[in-house]
């Protein structure tokens, strides 16, 4: 898919491919040069809303997102809204995505699950750029919690995640019950509170093997890897990993975690 073009697009789901994606699976798939600006609920350059959709080796580059939806819009480079459930061996690069709203991410605005945990493999963000409120993040702006999961090999490489409020992180904006291992990011990520190398907000599973060299900015609850961890509710480990990134923040800032 190439070269796609709308502006003051008005419909509620939004995508290149498709509006929305039901109980199927793409392999294989690029899309390119898509430039999209609308104020739709639902947008992603794949598709605004994806369910129990597979999707593996498939990349999605230079493309530009714009939505002015200033709720809970849901703004993904591939999906926008996604429940469920397999992301593999996948690719997005040099893409601008930009949304008024909370819920914005490299890949996803917002990740669940149709009963079942994601598979998440071999990710790539490369020299992205993500803005959005509150919940951004370079892979997702929210992963839920219920049924848990885990992201392996996952690399944001360059690139920015800015939100002009709270939860933002380098991959998850708030992570609930999603483990990431052998994963890294290098993306600079500037919010206000709750803001991470890898996470803003943390709610259980264990982190392994993970790297942050990505500059952190924010002002309460600030860390390399992450801003607040809820570890009385949703207790869990940090492990074998580092952070190389600048912290800087007012209250509550730590070089792993700010709380």
């Amino acid at each position: 898919v190439d070269n796609v073009r709308g502006s003051s697009i008005t419909y509620s789901y939004v995508g290149a491919l498709a509006c929305a994606l039901q109980s199927t699976t793409v392999t294989y798939c690029e899309i390119s040069n898509v430039n999209i600006s609308t104020s739709a609920q639902y947008l992603g350059a794949m598709a605004g809303s994806a369910a129990s959709t597979h999707v593996r080796y498939c990349t999605v580059c230079n493309n530009i997102l714009t939505n002015s939806y200033t709720s809970s819009a849901y703004v993904g480079g591939f999906i926008g809204h996604w429940s469920g459930t397999t992301l593999t061996n996948s690719k997005v690069a040099r893409n601008t995505i930009t949304s008024s709203g909370n819920y914005v991410g490299g890949f996803a605005g917002f990740m669940t699950q149709s009963g079942v945990s994601f598979t998440l493999n071999d990710l790539v963000s490369d020299t992205c750029t993500v803005q959005g409120k509150s919940y951004v993040g370079g892979f997702a702006g929210q992963h839920s919690w219920s049924h848990g999961g885990s992201l392996k090999r996952g690399h944001i490489r360059g690139g920015s995640v800015t939100g002009t409020g709270d939860y933002v992180g380098g991959f998850c904006g708030l992570a609930g019950g999603l483990g990431i291992h052998n994963s890294s990011n290098s993306a600079n990520v500037v919010g206000v509170n709750e803001v991470g190398g890898f996470v803003g907000r943390k709610q259980g599973a264990n982190f392994q093997y993970n790297k942050n060299t990505g500059d952190v900015t924010g002002n309460n609850y600030v860390g390399g890897l992450i801003g607040q961890e809820q570890t009385a509710q949703y207790p869990a480990q940090i492990l074998y990993s580092v952070n190389a990134g600048r912290v800087k923040g007012n209250n509550y800032v730590g070089g792993l975690r700010g709380y």
